[in-house]
């Protein structure tokens, strides 16, 4: 119910500045909740704001798993909250 008002806020804020966005700006992902997660399990690590954030937390990730000597390619991924694949 929370993110129905908030997306009733933002239609309206909009509305009233006579804004139209066609499209969310690069590397934004405005409708849904995103994460840095397992692509293999799904299972969720952390929260992030934009994909963006994701792909550098992942590159963060994959430099300490090198350093691990765990590193496996594409073992991350960015989901949105319904764990669907955004990258």
């Amino acid at each position: 119910m929370e993110n129905t008002n908030r997306h009733i806020r933002i239609k309206e804020y909009n509305y009233n500045q006579k804004e139209t966005r066609n499209h969310n700006p690069k590397g934004e992902h405005n409708m849904k909740k995103l994460f840095t997660a397992n692509r293999e399990t799904g299972d969720i690590i952390e929260e992030v704001k934009s994909i963006e954030a994701g792909r550098e937390l992942i590159s963060r990730y994959e430099a300490e798993d090198k350093a691990e000597g765990t590193y496996e390619e594409n073992f991350y991924d960015v989901v949105d909250e319904d764990h669907n694949s955004v990258l």
